[in-house]
Formats: C-alpha cells, structure tokens, sequence
C-alpha cells in the first residue's frame, strides 16, 4: 500500500508536537493536502478537531504511542479499518 500511495505523489506530513507549534500545523495544512499523516493520537485529534486535518482526505494515519496498559501497541489507522499488533 505505501508502495501505491509514494507513486501517487502522496504528501505525508509528521504531526508530533515536539518542536512544531499546532499553528504552525495548522498552516502548513491549509496549503498542503495529505494522505498520509504521522503523529501522537492527541496532536492529530487537535488538528482534525479544528478541521485542519481533513480525515476523510487520508489515506493512512500512523500513530505514535507507548504501550498501554495491556501491554499493546497501535501502529497505523487505516482509513478502512483499525489494526491493532501487540
């Protein structure tokens, strides 16, 4: 699939709070449509709460976070579904 979305001409953008300010994100997602977009579950809901982020437009969300409690990991958000790998 990734394979497919880079010969799309796919913008992918890393949505993490460390160093990048949301308006900064917000800005810079007005300009540029997405279909992959990476970062922690908090900062994207932020963005896509303001509109910003234009879920229906993504293709494929990867998220970063730690381990929860039941010792699992979330690695992407498929647009279609949501896999889940310990």
């Amino acid at each position: 699939m990734l394979m497919w979305l880079c010969l799309q001409a796919c913008q992918i953008a890393k949505l993490f709070a460390k160093h990048i300010k949301v308006a900064e994100q917000q800005q810079y997602l007005q300009q540029h449509p997405l279909c992959i977009a990476a970062g922690t579950p908090n900062r994207l809901c932020k963005l896509a709460d303001t509109e910003a982020l234009q879920l229906s437009q993504l293709q494929l969300v990867v998220l970063d976070v730690q381990q929860d409690a039941k010792q699992r990991y979330v690695y992407l958000f498929n647009c279609n579904s949501i896999t889940m790998r310990q």
